[in-house]
């Protein structure tokens, strides 16, 4: 028979105290009652009565407390230090006495039948304690909490506004158009017309603000562009689309390109004074002329033309004309540019001498929809020097995709008659990117040498730095 079993029977064997543990009618709401009495299964180990409640509680606490692992050496791994604030906390720390494993505790002495921690000085201590515990809690999150809002902050403030130009783009242009905006789409987008590169100064200023917010707003479709440009009308605020199309804008870098707003439409007889890349085609009763104009950096542009004339002469080629022009000038504020550039005429086809007409430029926007714009030409020849003087003025109106305009012309020859011509005219964008439009007008004579007669005058160009001739319809 084992040691347990002796000491079983010899408790059996003694007489019952029925005494029970809590007061009679006042039974503990924490714990079950039972009583002294209780039989005790065999084996069991006799519970010392002498020993206090306190002691009891520690050699469970000692019990049920998992071991800490020790060093190689023997020695005890250090305490953690305690958390950010100097104070220890139950929750945080989990040292002893922490809400936790007192709960812990509670529970493992009801299942065991132990009675809990009478007086009311102890509960007053676990009150107090309970108290001071939820405060240390509170005020490390409130902490927390306002150290993470100071980071929000402090990020957002680094951003910018929410609606700038430059959060917006990262939110809506970045996938297609890149980070930086050249270009390079993301690997998961795809895309069947590759996108343009903002950072091109020469394709970002070549066009009007207003036309950039028009695609922006509306779409790509419906300027005649790609349908991947999504449309952005219905989904922000026009402050939010001018924003983003100013910062696009902006990804230039670069000063001294004249902005898309001084851009304004081609007349007759007045050399436009704003670089740019078109291609002309003439025809003046019976005369023909082709303009091809290549824009070469920010301000500078190159020029060819050839003419031909069918009035009944054996010789149809007229000549060819060479010219380079300058952009001396040019302010967004005052809505207005000037540039100078000189022609030159080799004695090809039906000229026999040298012909040099240097020339001063400029265009205007002093009111709302008005153009205005002028020039004035010194005609030179090589046998006879300075022949004539010649201004050109024209004002016109734009009227959405129609300006009507009206031109004078007055040549002044060094030896002769002067000339007076006016020319009305219709100016009509073709295609609804505006790459491509057409100009129908006549010549009238007003003054000068007889035969006076009218005669009818048209040309239509191709912007070909906007876009290829069959897009954008």
């Amino acid at each position: 028979m084992s040691r347990g079993d002796r000491r079983g029977r010899r408790a059996l064997q003694q007489p019952a105290r029925c005494v029970r543990r809590n007061a009679p009618g006042r039974p503990s709401p924490k714990a079950p009652t039972r009583s002294r009495c209780a039989p005790r299964r065999a084996g069991a180990r006799a519970r010392n009565p002498r020993r206090r409640p306190r002691a009891r509680a520690r050699a469970r606490h000692r019990l049920h407390r998992p071991r800490q692992a020790c060093r190689p050496g023997g020695a005890r791994p250090a305490r953690a230090p305690p958390p950010s604030g100097g104070r220890r906390s139950g929750v945080a720390s989990g040292v002893r006495g922490g809400p936790e494993r007192r709960a812990r505790r509670v529970r493992r002495g009801a299942a065991s039948g132990a009675r809990p921690r009478a007086g009311h000085r102890a509960d007053r201590r676990d009150r107090t304690r309970s108290r001071s515990l939820r405060r240390g809690a509170a005020a490390g999150g409130a902490s927390g909490v306002t150290a993470a809002a100071l980071q929000l902050l402090l990020g957002l403030a680094k951003q910018g506004p929410v609606d700038s130009g430059a959060v917006l783009f990262q939110a809506w242009c970045r996938s297609c158009h890149g980070a930086e905006g050249r270009g390079t789409p993301a690997a998961t987008t795809r895309l069947e017309v590759p996108p343009a590169d903002l950072r091109d100064c020469k394709g970002s200023t070549a066009e009007t603000e207003d036309r950039w917010v028009g695609i922006v707003t509306r779409g790509g479709a419906a300027f005649g562009l790609s349908l991947d440009m999504p449309a952005f009308g219905d989904a922000a605020t026009p402050e939010q689309i001018r924003a983003v199309v100013r910062y696009a804008r902006s990804l230039c870098g670069q000063l001294g390109w004249p902005p898309g707003e001084l851009n304004f439409p081609r007349a007759f007889l007045v050399e436009k004074a704003y670089p740019e890349d078109e291609v002309v085609i003439t025809d003046e009763a019976r005369g023909q002329e082709f303009i091809y104009e290549h824009r070469l950096g920010k301000r500078f542009q190159m020029e060819a033309s050839a003419r031909t004339a069918f009035d009944g002469l054996p010789d149809v080629f007229d000549g060819v004309t060479g010219a380079l022009k300058f952009n001396v000038w040019h302010s967004l504020e005052r809505r207005a540019l000037a540039s100078v550039g000189l022609e030159a005429t080799p004695p090809i086809g039906r000229r026999s001498v040298w012909e040099v007409e240097p020339f001063l430029a400029f265009g205007a926007a002093p009111a709302s929809a008005v153009v205005l714009q002028g020039q004035i030409v010194t005609t030179w020849e090589e046998s006879a020097g300075v022949t004539a003087w010649s201004y050109r003025l024209g004002v016109g109106r734009e009227i959405g995709r129609v300006v009507p305009m009206v031109e004078a012309g007055w040549t002044v020859p060094t030896h002769g008659e002067s000339t007076l011509s006016l020319y009305p005219q219709m100016w009509v964008q073709l295609s609804r990117l505006g790459h491509v439009a057409a100009s129908v007008g006549a010549e009238l004579p007003a003054t000068g040498p007889e035969p006076r007669h009218p005669r009818l005058v048209a040309f239509v160009f191709w912007d070909y730095g906007d876009a290829p001739l069959l897009r954008g319809w």
